[in-house]
């Protein structure tokens, strides 16, 4: 199979995905509007208004549709060559929140017809479970259907790491994955026992041809740049996928991200998640929110400061010296700036 066939199986994922994310939003709008809008959960929550028509939420449904989809892309989700990241809960709850703020952006400008403020948090947990339950459900039946054929992949070297991705790739993988055996290099070791040994370096080309192999994880060490280099050259003659695994000797925690530099790989931890502009964006939701229900429940936090001050002596507020970073006191509440880091 040549590369190009290779890739079509990450393609057909890819055009299923897309399908699968469309029903589930235009399907988390109908069912959020369904449940919202039921005798049973109007005779405790009343509509404050006219009950919208269906309609309504089926067109609201498509767009935000397009624009999850938009926004997935941006996030990585229709990436089908790495690990099963895409359909993981907490990585599509995180996704959908944000496309349920950007629904919210849109229907601020949209005056026409006021949507349920209920009906928001029943359509984000619908979407997300059609979500997850669609995008496994449509990659299972692609690979039952024979749409997906299994990545065969064999391993040259014997390092910690390269046994381990070995081990991992099959389980991890959006595609799945086949592991057939281990090459030997030069004046090495053998694979370990229980797996196929397909031979030394020298006969790779000719064991990819016969054993059809798709992928090759090349976990040598860096002391051995030649043998690397070489089998780098067979793949490229036979057509065949290569993964370079270094030889770390331990695992990154929290992610990675390889840049390159003069044509070498550089690899460093994936940097903080509040970095940034994420780091904005988390300060932005937080002075919003943070106002908003300030706002919402200033009546009652005003009633329990009157009741403190009747009720006992002293100021409403307790104030207490603290110790924060840097080893700098601070006085709470009165003398403590919430813009400063503790």
């Amino acid at each position: 199979m040549g590369q190009i066939e290779r890739r079509k199986r990450y393609t057909r994922i890819q055009a299923v995905w897309h399908a699968a994310d469309f029903v589930s939003v235009v399907g988390g709008f109908v069912l959020g509007h369904l449940i919202r809008f039921s005798p049973p959960v109007t005779a405790i929550v009343p509509a404050r208004f006219e009950v919208p028509p269906l309609r309504l939420y089926l067109y609201a449904g498509v767009v935000a549709a397009i624009l999850w989809i938009l926004l997935f892309h941006a996030l990585g989700l229709y990436r089908a060559e790495g690990t099963r990241r895409a359909l993981r809960i907490p990585v599509l709850a995180q996704a959908s929140a944000l496309g349920m703020l950007a629904n919210a952006a849109v229907a601020f400008f949209y005056r026409e017809v006021s949507f349920s403020r209920l009906a928001a948090p029943v359509i984000w947990l619908a979407t997300l479970l059609l979500l997850r339950t669609l995008r496994s459900l449509s990659l299972r039946l692609l690979v039952a259907a024979g749409g997906v054929p299994p990545v065969r992949f064999a391993r040259l070297g014997e390092t910690e790491s390269g046994r381990s991705v070995s081990t991992a790739l099959p389980r991890s993988g959006v595609v799945p994955h086949v592991y057939v055996g281990a090459f030997r290099c030069r004046d090495g070791p053998g694979p370990p026992e229980g797996e196929r040994d397909l031979g030394p370096l020298d006969r790779l080309g000719e064991a990819a041809r016969e054993e059809n192999l798709d992928r090759l994880l090349i976990a040598l060490p860096a002391s051995r740049s030649g043998e690397i280099a070489e089998a780098a050259g067979a793949c490229r003659r036979v057509d065949l996928d290569f993964d370079l695994v270094p030889d770390l000797g331990f695992p990154f925690r929290g992610g990675i991200q390889i840049d390159e530099v003069a044509g070498l790989p550089v690899i460093r931890p994936r940097p903080l998640p509040l970095a940034g502009w994420n780091g904005v964006a988390k300060r932005a939701v937080d002075l919003v929110g943070s106002s908003a229900l300030l706002l919402l429940f200033s009546p009652a936090l005003l009633a329990c400061a009157i009741a403190v001050w009747i009720g006992s002596p002293g100021p409403v507020f307790y104030r207490q010296q603290r110790m924060g970073r840097d080893e700098r006191v601070f006085e709470n509440p009165d003398s403590f700036d919430v813009t400063r880091p503790l």
